[in-house]
C-alpha cells in the first residue's frame, strides 16, 4: 500500500469573481408567526450572486516513488551537506515540500 502526496500550493489572487445575474428573481417568503392560522407571505424582487471567489491554488500529485527518492542520502543543491546528513526523514520530506512554496504557503496530504 503506497502513499503518494497531494501538494496544494497557494498562489496570489482569487479565481473568478462574483458573477452577478442581471435578471431579477421573485422570492416569496412566509413571515407569519409560529402557530398563526393564516400565512403571511412577502414577495420581493432580488438580484443574486451564486458564484463566490475561490482561492487560487495549484495541486500537484507526487507519486510514492518520488517521495521515496526524497529521503535518499544524496544532498539536494539547496541544502548544506552537513545539515542534510543530520536531518530526519520528516525534515528531509518537508525540505522538498517547501521547494514548491511560492511565498503564499503550501499544504500536503497523503493519498493512495
Amino acid at each position: 500500500m503506497g502513499l503518494g502526496v497531494l501538494l496544494t500550493v497557494n498562489l496570489k489572487g482569487n479565481l473568478m469573481g462574483f458573477q452577478k445575474h442581471v435578471d431579477n428573481q421573485i422570492v416569496t417568503v412566509d413571515v407569519s408567526e409560529v402557530g398563526a392560522k393564516h400565512p403571511n407571505f412577502i414577495s420581493r424582487k432580488i438580484k443574486h450572486s451564486d458564484r463566490y471567489p475561490s482561492e487560487c491554488v495549484r495541486k500537484v500529485r507526487i507519486s510514492e516513488e518520488v517521495v521515496n527518492e526524497w529521503n535518499k542520502p544524496d544532498c539536494p543543491h539547496w541544502e548544506k551537506p552537513a545539515q542534510w546528513k543530520s536531518m530526519s526523514k520528516d525534515q528531509r520530506f518537508k525540505s522538498h515540500v517547501n521547494r514548491y512554496d511560492e511565498g503564499f504557503g503550501v499544504k500536503y496530504d497523503f493519498v493512495q
